[in-house]
């Protein structure tokens, strides 16, 4: 932000990490936007923000609108939203609150209750569109809120597409599920790739075919590119393996999903490989083993 440019929204941002970066970097180009990063590992590369390691430095001398989460998992969004300096200054402030993180469905729900409870205003909104999206502000988000139309500016600088959904932790209960579908699709495309290399001679020319033509090429191109060309990490493997056990409970509704062959194949990723490499090049290197 330039010196001495009038700040119309100013962010608490909790945590910092692949998207939250990407987010930041495209953010701060905004002259009208102030960022206050709350994380505890000191970070070299944020540079054009005000990071704090203690949260309650960071709400005393800023008057923060929003405050937004996109943490690991349940029991870190617990530890931060529940931190007391937080809900101090959510129950005098009544600020934005927003919760970007991937969480299971029943935990959202009662975050609503909590956040609610202390007069703060919470949106659920987990999102696809990755690190890239991010970082060029073409979010997809799906959205639980009764305070859309004090969010629409923010959406305007993160997003390209909203949608709204009319029950709490149904945004959740979908991107889990949406998530799960990708994970199924991936480890069957995985598993037969290397029947490709085995069976036919010009294993370039089918390679082609899959990537380039048919109903499955759009799939195929995007994540075997990625999985051999990609260095940039844009969603980690073990988010998806947390992301397919934080499916379970709804995944045991139906008999007919092979929930449990899906959970192991990811867990013996995760066992196998680094966790913190890219889902899409774990998936190539060890399918079809």
């Amino acid at each position: 932000m330039k010196k001495n440019q009038q700040v119309s929204l100013k962010i608490l941002m909790i945590g910092y990490g692949t998207i939250t970066s990407a987010l930041i970097s495209h953010i701060i180009k905004l002259n009208n936007v102030e960022i206050v990063v709350w994380t505890r590992k000191r970070k070299k590369d944020l540079t054009d923000c005000c990071l704090v390691e203690n949260v309650e430095e960071a709400l005393g001398k800023n008057d923060i609108d929003i405050i937004l989460s996109c943490v690991p998992d349940d029991t870190a969004s617990y530890e931060a939203w529940n931190n007391q300096y937080i809900g101090k200054y959510i129950k005098s402030n009544h600020p934005i609150c927003i919760e970007m993180s991937t969480l299971s469905f029943k935990y959202v729900c009662t975050w609503h209750e909590y956040i609610e409870e202390l007069s703060g205003k919470p949106v659920e909104m987990p999102f696809t569109g990755s690190r890239k999206g991010a970082k060029n502000g073409n979010m997809i988000v799906f959205i639980f809120t009764k305070y859309y139309e004090d969010i629409t500016y923010f959406l305007k600088i993160i997003s390209c597409k909203q949608y709204l959904f009319k029950s709490k932790g149904e945004a959740t209960k979908f991107k889990l599920l949406y998530n799960f579908w990708g994970a199924s699709m991936l480890r069957e495309l995985s598993l037969l790739y290397p029947v490709l290399k085995n069976e036919f001679t010009d294993f370039k020319m089918v390679k082609e075919i899959i990537m380039n033509d048919g109903w499955m090429s759009l799939l195929c191109k995007s994540v075997i590119r990625k999985a051999e060309n990609e260095r940039v990490i844009d969603f980690k493997l073990k988010y998806m393996h947390k992301d397919v056990q934080e499916f379970q409970e709804i995944a045991e509704k139906y008999s007919f999903i092979n929930y449990d062959e899906i959970s192991k194949f990811y867990l013996k990723l995760v066992k196998d490989l680094d966790g913190e490499e890219d889902f899409s090049k774990a998936i190539f290197g060890i399918g079809g083993r």
